[in-house]
């Protein structure tokens, strides 16, 4: 697992820094396009649960902001469309899923930088720290006595907490993800197994879209 930077070298942040560690940076862009296909994934399952096309269902399931929203949809649907068995497996998954996005949100969106004198790891700057450590200083000029007494006490900057990244640690994100997509490929496979012939010999869909369609327990 990542490990915390404890070293003297200062790291060189920016994406110029970054393009010098092709090798290393690749795997954030693996990361991210891993994440997309889970969410494909997601938006085929609630597209078989809706009996809608998988088109229809990605573009329902990207339209919504953040996992909550997400997440609450699939979990109305399912309360419509699963038996009780089928909608704890969906939980699972959805909890499954949000402890591999966390990892995730943390690569894709994180500052990175390097050490100059290592080629093996990538150091990934606190997310947080700049916005600390911008209100840090305006409270700091904001004390008058902070700018005009000599003997005021000076201005610290926040404690960062920077990580170092190596490429195992990238791969086993990578490897959490994978695993994801499978789960919940296979997760739809069941769905399609098991369900849709029920769904297919409903009489009247429009009627029973407001009844509820899930099978009897």
């Amino acid at each position: 697992m990542p490990q915390p930077y404890v070293g003297k070298e200062r790291p060189v942040y920016g994406h110029f820094a970054l393009l010098s560690r092709p090798l290393l940076a690749a795997h954030i862009g693996a990361i991210a396009t891993l994440s997309s296909t889970v969410d494909e994934q997601w938006g085929m399952i609630l597209a078989t649960m809706l009996g809608a096309s998988a088109e229809i269902g990605v573009e329902i399931y990207l339209a919504l902001t953040g996992a909550t929203s997400q997440g609450a949809v699939l979990n109305t649907v399912a309360t419509q469309r699963l038996d009780a068995a089928a909608r704890e497996h969906l939980k699972g998954l959805i909890k499954r899923h949000r402890s591999a996005a966390t990892q995730r949100n943390r690569i894709v969106h994180g500052r990175w930088g390097i050490l100059p004198s290592e080629t093996d790891r990538l150091v990934l700057f606190e997310r947080g720290w700049s916005p600390r450590a911008t209100a840090a200083l305006d409270g700091f000029l904001g004390r008058l006595d902070a700018t005009t007494d000599p003997d005021a006490v000076p201005f610290v900057w926040p404690d960062a907490k920077p990580a170092c990244y190596t490429a195992r640690d990238f791969e086993r994100v990578e490897q959490d993800l994978m695993d994801v997509s499978r789960e919940l490929s296979d997760f739809r496979a069941m769905l399609l197994r098991k369900f849709r012939p029920l769904w297919l010999d409903e009489p009247d869909r429009t009627e029973a879209s407001t009844t509820g369609m899930r099978p009897q327990e």
